[in-house]
């Protein structure tokens, strides 16, 4: 087992501190503020903290959201936001996501901003000076409805919800979180600097009020909570919600992620809450489905969609921060690879994820290791070893039935046409392939081109070309190709949205026609301007992840044919 001197002398050897890629999680970088890629609009979601407003980000698995959202809360204390990181979502009393309703949330968020102002008058006594015995009484009969009660394994959520206090309130957390026991003992901690009701509260049902039961109610107690916070000196609240797919009710499911959040997302009062913003960090494909419910012209939304410029900019500060400011790219300390740079090959096969990128990054320097650990230089052998290996592990996280990925393999094309694969690779009739290829788009396997001319038809009939989505999951399909003759055959890049075109590229039943932007790869000059080139590849892009949604769509866009030539069904 490597010991930690020897790994980061491996690292030194290659000019880092310490592993550049060794986390994906925000929550454990330590210095990403070094190497955070602000997007666009991300000074938009931050907003006005005197005037705070809710906002929507959507953005891809590992698209940055949660890098977002970890900016914020380290910019909340500096600007007086109590920042309320909303990420926990398993409720005792419900079983699945279509049954949490809107007071749910209400309840657990009332929770979590009642525990952070407690936090923050336990850290500092003096600031309940500014509270009339009157505000003190409603502090008491919040916390005796939504404190009184509560277990440990609760409590130690609700704290978790409050990261951005942490290093404010530091003593405070390593006071606690090691002893942490009977949740109501450290509530009765909290309330000690309430001097007007007694020295020793030994408990919280006498400041009981039926009032704070009924769930009509909750509105009105959040009003108490934003009128408190800001007699404690805070300019506002924000509620920060992340991780809504990773709950136990919803999983990978993206419905069942909608219907979790679809309450809080009708309800326009709440996301215009006086003194509340709510700041969304949403999987992309949610986005179809909060168009139906969500006020666009009242709250603000934005996609996130890297491009390489700012993958290239995350990537070199990264490089930076962990070398001392000496390493900007991979390729300065490896040995010269063609046609592609070392970092070029990490670009393409991440996808425009910069998680994927990262995890490509720890790959290379893990096979490094492990082939030589007294290295100061990256080889071309670890650099292709790590390729494939990322590919076939990425394949199986984005191909979850292995049935489908053994077909993807049967067909030995990342370019094929139904006729195609019902006369050649299945010899079955083609309804069948439709049915099969089905699948293969519930999966987000495969994605339609264009129509082309079939070349086994007598009729002149024109047929529908489908591709491999994902440039891992069709190097997968060619184990025995190298990386390099791979990407020779089988890979371009559109020049225009820089999207990734897999095609067929020899054969005469292929396109060169880019499935986002409907570039010509092989047209060297173009009547469209560039921005309108992109516009069209969201679209595109944004209409792909509706159809994935809507199987009547998905099974219109595989069964058009039928529709325009009668004769397709026939075997």
């Amino acid at each position: 087992m490597v010991t930690r001197r020897e790994f980061l002398r491996y690292y030194s050897g290659l000019s880092f501190e310490d592993n550049p890629f060794a986390h994906t999680n925000a929550d454990e970088e330590e210095r990403l503020p070094e190497y955070f890629v602000p997007p666009p609009y991300f000074e938009a979601v931050f907003g006005n903290p005197l005037k705070p407003k809710s906002f929507i980000v959507f953005a891809p698995r590992g698209g940055g959201k949660s890098a977002q959202r970890r900016m914020i809360e380290l910019r909340s204390s500096e600007n007086k936001i109590l920042s309320i990181t909303y990420d926990n979502f398993d409720f005792p009393d419900v079983a699945k996501s279509s049954e949490i309703k809107l007071h749910h949330h209400l309840k657990r968020i009332i929770r979590f901003i009642l525990t952070g102002l407690l936090v923050n008058i336990y850290s500092d006594p003096d600031s309940a000076n500014v509270l009339e015995k009157e505000d003190k009484q409603i502090f008491l009969k919040l916390a005796a409805e939504h404190l009184g009660d509560i277990k440990s394994s609760d409590l130690t959520i609700t704290l978790d919800s409050l990261k951005s206090l942490k290093d404010k309130f530091k003593d405070v957390w390593n006071d606690w979180f090691p002893t942490i026991g009977p949740g109501i003992q450290l509530v009765i901690k909290l309330l000690k600097p309430f001097h007007d009701f007694g020295d020793n509260i030994t408990g919280l049902s006498k400041f009981q009020d039926p009032e704070f039961k009924a769930t009509d109610s909750l509105k009105f107690q959040l009003k108490l909570l934003v009128d408190l916070s800001q007699k404690l000196g805070w300019n506002s609240i924000y509620i920060l919600v992340d991780r809504v797919d990773e709950a136990s009710t919803t999983g990978n499911n993206v419905k069942d992620s909608f219907y979790l959040l679809e309450p809080l997302l009708r309800d326009l009062s709440v996301l215009e809450f006086p003194g509340i913003g709510f700041k969304f960090f949403l999987w992309d494909q949610l986005q179809p489905l909060c168009q139906d419910v969500v006020r666009t012209d009242r709250v603000n939304q934005e996609a996130l969609d890297w491009d390489e410029t700012m993958l290239m900019t995350m990537w070199e500060k990264r490089l930076l921060a962990f070398s001392g400011k000496k390493t900007k790219r991979l390729h300065q300390i490896s040995t010269p690879l063609i046609p592609y740079t070392i970092d070029e090959l990490c670009f393409i096969f991440a996808s425009q994820s910069p998680r994927d990128l990262i995890r490509i990054g720890d790959q290379i320097l893990s096979e490094q290791q492990e082939i030589n650990p007294e290295s100061t230089v990256i080889t071309e052998a670890s650099v292709y070893k790590a390729l494939e290996k990322f590919c076939s592990k990425r394949t199986v996280e984005l191909i979850k039935k292995e049935r489908v990925l053994n077909e993807l393999r049967k067909t030995r094309q990342v370019d094929f046409t139904i006729p195609y694969l019902a006369n050649k690779i299945f010899k079955e009739v083609q309804s069948t392939t439709r049915n099969r290829m089905l699948v293969w788009r519930e999966e987000g396997a495969i994605i339609d081109i264009e129509r082309i001319e079939d070349p086994e038809s007598k009729q002149d009939a024109k047929v529908k070309l489908f591709a491999i989505k994902d440039i891992r999951v069709a190097k997968e399909i060619y184990p025995e190709l190298s990386i390099s003759d791979f990407l020779k055959q089988k890979y371009k890049k559109c020049p225009q949205c820089g999207a990734t075109v897999l095609r067929d590229w020899k054969e005469s039943a292929s396109s060169s026609i880019c499935q986002d932007c409907q570039y010509d790869l092989y047209n060297e000059s173009d009547d469209l301007e560039v921005w309108k080139r992109k516009t069209l590849a969201d679209s595109r892009r944004r209409r792909y992840r509706e159809e994935s949604l809507d199987e009547h769509a998905m099974q219109l866009s595989l069964f058009e044919d039928d529709l325009e030539n009668p004769y397709n069904n026939k075997p």
